[in-house]
């Protein structure tokens, strides 16, 4: 049996972070009487992809040393701060709204670790492809920690949105940002199922 994914994740993301806890629900801008209103040009961040042949060249040789976990990712070190990078609404009941996409080509997956994740209670991040098929969260501030560190779990596409809700009369300002996106270039939902 392969119960590969947490060994995975603890070998590209060197750092101890616990189960996400998601609330569920549905992106605010997926509601059509606030879509209407809100702006339509998402900026995208696009991180250069990794030379994958040379990371399948090593496989071939890693994956005969069992002792090795099986690397389905590559890790890619930005700085993406959501809240400056992405395109901000302000709704009309004075709530706030960032939306950012995250482009990087060809990968079949993505991970993003957060080195400063701070949300106030009511905020909301949502992460979903580009069908708009696969949603991640609601994460919330149920998710922060002392340490501020934050991952997701993979989410399958080259390209992301990140949006990020935050009531009117929050008790201070959240902060997301970005430290590392693992670029998927193995079908790691595949070797699971092996």
């Amino acid at each position: 049996m392969k119960f590969v994914i947490p060994l995975l994740l603890l070998f590209l993301l060197p750092f101890q972070y616990f189960a996400q806890l998601s609330q569920g629900g549905v992106p605010f801008s997926f509601e059509k009487n606030i879509s209407a209103n809100l702006k339509e040009n998402i900026p995208t961040v696009t991180i250069p992809s990794p030379d994958v042949h040379i990371l399948v060249a090593e496989d071939l040789i890693n994956d005969k040393i069992k002792e090795i976990p099986w690397r389905f990712g590559y890790p890619c070190d930005i700085e993406i701060d959501i809240k400056k990078q992405a395109i901000f609404d302000l709704l009309e009941n004075g709530n706030k709204l960032w939306r950012l996409r995250i482009y990087t080509e060809n990968a079949l997956s993505l991970i993003f670790r957060f080195s400063s994740y701070i949300l106030p209670p009511g905020a909301k991040l949502f992460l979903y492809n580009n069908e708009k098929t696969e949603i991640l969260g609601a994460f919330t501030e149920k998710n922060n920690r002392d340490d501020k560190i934050f991952a997701t779990t993979l989410i399958q596409g080259e390209s992301v949105f990140l949006e990020y809700f935050e009531p009117a009369n929050v008790s201070f300002n959240g902060t997301l940002i970005i430290d590392r996106v693992v670029y998927g270039y193995r079908n790691a939902f595949e070797y699971a199922k092996g």
